[in-house]
């Protein structure tokens, strides 16, 4: 039996209908065979197709093919997951600071599954609640909340269960919670996100690395638009993000006082050791007895597909008469724990490998994750990924640190501020969250000269941390010996990170740090160009050695140099004040600028030397900042000195 097109209830819209006939070969005034019939599945009111099925019932048909040459708009149509009502509400903006590097391709493929992230609309009084456990002139002072007070505070779960239902009402599913429900990852077709969000999503490329995105601002139903805060994977894309840049291999056994190890840390910066010889290959050297708290949790976080070798890490601490590896609790999220990674390539593992040897020198005995954000890999900015994971955590971290940087011009304002929930929320119970200043000065990656604040350093929820170089590493820290770690300068191979945010606000712990920087160069040689925000949140806040430590590496020894090396270390040190503070029953250090910014850099060796205007590449820049006394956004408030650290804040 035969049907004709113009009679078939199953065929609506004589456009759709013809294109199918064309595509596999029937001229549109023929009837088309029931044996080798195409039904569609069809809306009601729908002025065209809105779903095809395509049946094949002879073999003479390549179904994947056929269905392939259909035009967009009828794939999209096949591949909705329901009926979609049309959004309401446009969110302006939510398509921008797409990054460069990115290129726009093809429309992409309608019948793709798309998993995006949906942020729960959070609480806007954590701020001042954080103030209030922060400020050491505060009633509250150090008393921190529960996990549950804090997930009270901040989220409201009827914003999660309208997000839930619009979900599933549109036919998508949801793969992924965090535990309070703050994100909320969902997968359906391009088509079905298209429509739900009323934008169309097209293929970018970078680095072998292809993401549909939508070229211009979502929109959303008015219903569900105030629990939203933002829909991550639809407009915006990964920034670049900067790499450790130093990295030299050194001879065999190669080793001297011109660089850093755990004994040089040590004594520079008065970091308790026995001191006593050991059996290590380059000894004496730093020996901490197990001590503190087995609750003092530290943690670093890496991306970008960085490993950390763990037979690396019992190499590193064998050669410098460390205590074992195996006195160091350590857990693995992510699964970028390969040592074989790092003997075929140091660049896998440069990153991770300093970071775990370094933070755990300091603090050798706290229970330390190697915490590898995964969904970076998929196009996903990994500060966003950072934040879910802060989000989800089952124990609580209470110091982790951030070697990685972005600019904050391609940085997407809803994720920056999805990272400062986060982290204000780790704040309040208690968490400190340390992030390297960058190694490129004031001029943001390094290409071009031009003020280019580097992102999460700039945010005022963390602990940013700058780098220092010596002339002599076995002289005294600080001025005339110590100085900002410059490229152009004594070997620096990076220049410190610094500057004012242009996206934060001067927090209130930091205006009287600011305003005497200020006084000081201002219409003398030392004021800096203009085209930064004089009013913005300034970093860094501290600094610390970043040139020429001694790193193992694939079971060789490399020098590695940047705010990387100095990030982890200043980190190490927090977490071992937290080790003595938790066994004496008392509350972690939590978020330590307001204490640190009140004791007007009581705990600093001030330096007041260098500048950061060169980058690490050595282009030479008119714009950057002077180093002078007290705090400037060269070198923050100067190097630590772990003894008057802890006593500041023990």
């Amino acid at each position: 039996m035969e049907y004709d097109d113009r009679s078939d209830d199953e065929l609506v819209g004589v456009a759709a209908t013809r294109e199918i006939y064309a595509t596999f070969g029937y001229p549109p005034s023929q009837p088309l065979p029931r044996s080798r019939r195409h039904a569609c599945a069809v809306v009601s009111g729908a002025t065209f197709l809105s779903a095809v099925l395509v049946v094949v019932a002879a073999r003479s048909y390549d179904a994947t093919s056929a269905f392939s040459a259909l035009s967009p708009q009828l794939r999209a149509a096949a591949c909705l997951s329901a009926h979609v009502p049309a959004p309401t509400t446009r969110r302006a903006g939510s398509s921008a600071n797409k990054p460069t590097h990115w290129s726009l391709k093809s429309a992409a493929d309608p019948c793709s599954e798309h998993d995006v992230i949906i942020a729960t609309t959070q609480q806007t009084q954590l701020e001042d609640a954080l103030r209030r456990v922060s400020d050491p002139t505060s009633k509250n002072y150090r008393k921190y909340l529960s996990e549950g007070e804090v997930a009270s505070l901040a989220i409201d779960q009827e914003h999660v269960s309208k997000i839930s239902t619009w979900v599933q009402s549109i036919g998508a599913r949801e793969v992924k919670r965090t535990k309070n429900g703050e994100y909320i990852t969902a997968r359906a077709s391009v088509a079905t996100w298209a429509a739900a969000l009323g934008c169309d999503f097209y293929d970018y490329e970078f680095n072998g690395k292809s993401a549909p995105r939508c070229s211009e601002d979502y929109s959303l139903p008015h219903e569900v638009d105030a629990a939203v805060h933002a829909v991550f994977n639809v407009g915006n894309l990964a920034p670049k993000i900067s790499k450790l840049k130093g990295i030299t291999k050194l001879a065999d056994s190669q080793t001297g006082s011109e660089y850093v190890t755990p004994s040089v840390l040590a004594a520079f910066y008065s970091i308790p050791s026995t001191g006593a010889s050991t059996s290590g290959t380059f000894g004496p050297d730093i020996l901490i007895p197990p001590t503190g708290s087995a609750s003092a949790r530290q943690a670093v976080f890496e991306t970008q597909g960085e490993d950390y070798s763990p037979s690396d890490l019992a190499t590193f601490r064998t050669y410098f008469g460390l205590p074992p590896s195996t006195a160091t609790p350590i857990s693995n999220v992510g699964a970028h724990d390969e040592s074989v990674a790092c003997e075929a390539d140091a660049d896998l593992c440069d990153e991770g490998n300093l970071d775990m040897q370094y933070m755990t020198t300091v603090n050798p005995y706290g229970p330390t994750t190697y915490f590898y954000v995964t969904l970076a890999d998929v196009a996903t900015d990994p500060f966003l990924a950072f934040a879910m994971a802060l989000a989800d955590l089952v124990e609580p971290i209470y110091v982790a640190s951030i070697s990685w940087g972005s600019s904050e011009s391609e940085e997407v304002p809803s994720i920056m501020t999805s990272f400062d929930t986060e982290a204000i929320k780790l704040g309040l119970k208690g968490g400190t969250i340390v992030v390297s200043s960058g190694d490129d000065g004031a001029n943001g990656l390094g290409t071009v000269c031009g003020y280019e604040p580097s992102f999460p350093a700039s945010s005022p929820n963390v602990l940013a941390v700058g780098a220092t170089n010596a002339y002599d590493w076995s002289g005294s820290a600080g001025a005339p010996n110590e100085i900002v770690c410059q490229a152009d300068i004594e070997g620096g191979v990076v220049t410190s990170g610094g500057g004012f945010s242009g996206i934060y606000e001067q927090p209130y712990w930091q205006g009287a740090a600011v305003s005497s920087y200020f006084a000081q160069v201002d219409s003398t040689v030392n004021q800096p160009a203009g085209g930064f925000a004089k009013g913005g949140r300034g970093y860094p806040d501290v600094s610390l050695a970043g040139k020429d430590f001694e790193v193992v590496i694939g079971d060789v020894l490399y020098l590695v140099s940047g705010t990387s090396a100095s990030a982890p270390s200043v980190a190490g040190m927090l977490a071992r004040i937290n080790a003595g503070l938790l066994a004496d029953g008392k509350p972690s250090v939590g978020l330590v600028n307001p204490t640190l910014y009140a004791s007007s850099g009581s705990f600093a060796n001030d330096i007041t030397s260098g500048d950061n205007k060169c980058t690490a590449s050595l282009l030479e820049c008119a714009e950057g900042f002077t180093a002078t006394a007290g705090w400037d956004p060269a070198s923050g408030w100067g190097s630590v000195d772990y003894l008057r650290l802890e006593a500041l804040l023990a």
